[in-house]
C-alpha cells in the first residue's frame, strides 16, 4: 500500500543529503505514469514561468531530474527539481567535455563550480564563432537539431509568402491559407502574426541563431546562483506518486548508496544514514530477493548510451545489502550507528548538523595511537588449502561469513567510545586493540596478518586490563588462555552466550573516569604500544 511520500522521504537522520531522483525511474515504478507526469509537468511549468519572467529562455529543454532536499527550519525532506539538472542543461546543450556525444565518459564534476563555469564560458565563446552548419553539427549536436527545426520552420513562412504573392492563386485560396495558420497557432495556444513571423524568417541565419543562444546561455550562467536558490527553496507540491512504499524506500536507499560511493571520503558518512536505517529497521531485508525494482533505464533520442543502460538494472534489498557491505568494508571510517530513537523535533537543520558532528566526535578516540583511516578495507579471500577442500558454494558462503563478521565488528566497536586504539604485530598480528576509559583493552582480530587485508575468520577476542596490557600481549595466545585475568570470547552465539553482548559488558563494566589515561600516555611516550 502506498504511504505518504513525505513519510518515506523522512526516514533516517534529518540532515541535508541532496540525493538524485530520476524522473524516468519514478515513471517506471509508478502505477500511474500519466498522472505522475501531469503533476510533475504542472510543477515544472512554475519553474519555466519563473525563468520566462526573469531571463531570456528561448526554447531550451531543461532536464527534469529531481532530488531530495531538507528544509533548514522544519527538517522536512521534500522533492525538488535538482539544481544540478539546471547546470547539466547548460553542459549538455553546449556539449561541454563532449557530454552530448558520450555522457558516460564526460567526467564533469558538478560540485566544482569554478571548473564548470569556466568550461561553460569557453563553450559560449566558441558558439559565437561558429561559421558553418557542419561545424555546428559537430561541436553542438543538440543545438544543431534546434537550428534545423528553426530553419525548416522559417523556410515554411517564406513558402507561404511565395504562395500569397502568386497571381495565379485566388483570393479565396489565400484567405483559406491564412485562416488555417491562425487556427493552427490557436490550437497551440499561440497568437499568429504573419508579418512578424515573416520578418523573423528573413532575419534568421546561422550567425543570429548562434549568437541568440550564446546570449541566452550567458544570461543563465550569470544568474545561476539565483536560479539554483529558487530550485533549492521551491519544492514540488506532490504528496503521492502511485508507488508502493516498499519499492520507493528501496529506491531511495539505493540512490543514497550511489551518492555515498560518489562523494569524497569525508562526506560518505552522511549518505549512509538512510541506508543504515533501511536495514536496521528490518534485518530480514538483508536476504530479501522477493521485492525487486527495475531502474536506471535511459530512453532518449538526444543522448547516446550503451546497451547496458538501455534496459536498466534489477535492484533487490539483498543486492543493495551486498553493495552496502562492500562500501563499509572499503571505507572503515564510516560509523554504523542507529539514531532511530533520537528525537530531532524542535531542532533546525544547522542544529542537527552540529549534533551529528559532536555525536561522531564523541565516538572518536580522545588520543589516537592509530587513526581510523589506518584500518583499511578488507578482502574476503580464501587460501589455496581451503579452496581444495571446499566446493564453490561453500567458498561463497565462507566469503559471505567473513564479510558479515567483519561488518559486525566494525558496527560494534564503531558505536562505542574507545579513547585510544592500537594495531597489533607479532603475537597479535592482524588484531586491532580498543582501549576504554574503564581500563579495559579489547583485542579483536580483523585481518589474517598486519601485512595483508585478508579478513580474519573467528579468532578469539581477548580482554585485559590496561595495566597488564604490555606485559601480557607479549605472551603467545596459548599462554593467555591459562591466565585468569584475561577474558577470552569466541565469535559465536549460543542460546546462553552472545559474543557482542559479552564485549559490551566488558566495555560498560567498572568506572569510567579516564583513570588510566596517564598510563596510556606513558606507554605512548615510551613507544611501547607501537612496538606491540
Amino acid at each position: 500500500m502506498e504511504k505518504n511520500l513525505i513519510d518515506v522521504l523522512n526516514k533516517g537522520v534529518p540532515i541535508s543529503t541532496p540525493v538524485t531522483i530520476r524522473l524516468k525511474d519514478l515513471c517506471d515504478l509508478t502505477t500511474d505514469e500519466e498522472g505522475l507526469m501531469k503533476r510533475v509537468d504542472r510543477e515544472f511549468d512554475k519553474f519555466m514561468d519563473y525563468i520566462d519572467d526573469k531571463y531570456k529562455k528561448n526554447d531550451i529543454e531543461y532536464f527534469k531530474t529531481l532530488c531530495i532536499i531538507s528544509d533548514p527550519i522544519t527538517l522536512e525532506k521534500r522533492l525538488h527539481f535538482n539544481p544540478n539538472s539546471f547546470i547539466f542543461t547548460l553542459l549538455f546543450n553546449l556539449n561541454v567535455n563532449r557530454v552530448c556525444i558520450n555522457p558516460e565518459e564526460s567526467k564533469i564534476n558538478l560540485s566544482d563550480s569554478e571548473q564548470y563555469v569556466s568550461a561553460i564560458s569557453q563553450r559560449i565563446n566558441y558558439l559565437r564563432q561558429i561559421m558553418s552548419e557542419n561545424k555546428l553539427a559537430k561541436e553542438f549536436p543538440a543545438l544543431y537539431k534546434k537550428y534545423k527545426i528553426y530553419q525548416e520552420y522559417y523556410r515554411s513562412f517564406e513558402e507561404v509568402q511565395k504562395f500569397l504573392d502568386n497571381p495565379r492563386v485566388s483570393n479565396a485560396e489565400k484567405l483559406a491559407k491564412i485562416k488555417y495558420l491562425v487556427e493552427t497557432y490557436k490550437k497551440n495556444g499561440d497568437n499568429f502574426n504573419f508579418e512578424e513571423m515573416l520578418k523573423q524568417s528573413r532575419n534568421f541565419s546561422l550567425k543570429t541563431f548562434c549568437n541568440e543562444y550564446a546570449d541566452t546561455f550567458e544570461n543563465l550562467l550569470n544568474n545561476k546562483d539565483d536560479i539554483i536558490e529558487y530550485l533549492q527553496t521551491h519544492s514540488l507540491s506532490i504528496n503521492r506518486l502511485g508507488i508502493e512504499a516498499e519499492k520507493l524506500e528501496l529506491y531511495i536507499a539505493y540512490m543514497s548508496l550511489l551518492k555515498a560511493e560518489e562523494v569524497p571520503k569525508s562526506e560518505k558518512q552522511r549518505y549512509i544514514y538512510y541506508v543504515a536505517n533501511y536495514f536496521n529497521t528490518d534485518r530480514s531485508r538483508r536476504e530479501n530477493t522477493d521485492l525487486a525494482i527495475n531502474i536506471g533505464r535511459i530512453a532518449s533520442d538526444n543522448i547516446k548510451v550503451s546497451k547496458k543502460f538501455q534496459n536498466g538494472k534489477i535492484i533487490t534489498p539483498k543486492y543493495l545489502y551486498e553493495l552496502y557491505k562492500r562500501l563499509l568494508i572499503n571505507n572503515p571510517q564510516i560509523r554504523i550507528i542507529d539514531l532511530s530513537k533520537v528525537d530531532f523535533s524542535g531542532m533546525t537543520l544547522v542544529e542537527v548538523e552540529e549534533f551529528m558532528v559532536e555525536y561522531l566526535k564523541d565516538l572518536q578516540s580522545n588520543w589516537e595511537i592509530i587513526p581510523p583511516e589506518t584500518i583499511l578495507g578488507g578482502t574476503a579471500e580464501i587460501s589455496e588449502r581451503e579452496k581444495r577442500i571446499m566446493t564453490p558454494e561453500e567458498q561463497e558462503l565462507y566469503k559471505r561469513h567473513l564479510e558479515e563478521l567483519y561488518l559486525e565488528k566494525q558496527e560494534l566497536y564503531g558505536s562505542t567510545d574507545p579513547f585510544a586504539r592500537v594495531r597489533g604485530k607479532n603475537t597479535f598480528a592482524g588484531y586491532i586493540g580498543h582501549i576504554y576509559s574503564n581500563g579495559k583493552v579489547i583485542l579483536d582480530k580483523f585481518f589474517k596478518s598486519d601485512k595483508t587485508q585478508r579478513l580474519a575468520y573467528g579468532e578469539a577476542i581477548y580482554i585485559m586490563d590496561i595495566a597488564d596490557f604490555y606485559r601480557l600481549s607479549q605472551y603467545p595466545k596459548s599462554v593467555l588462555k591459562t591466565i585468569s585475568s584475561v577474558q577470552r570470547i569466541e565469535h559465536r552465539n549460543t542460546s546462553s552466550v552472545n559474543w557482542k553482548e559479552e564485549v559490551r559488558k566488558a566495555i560498560e563494566s567498572g568506572t569510567h573516569e579516564y583513570r588510566t589515561a596517564e598510563e596510556v600516555k606513558q606507554l605512548i611516550k615510551a613507544k611501547k604500544l607501537e612496538e606491540e
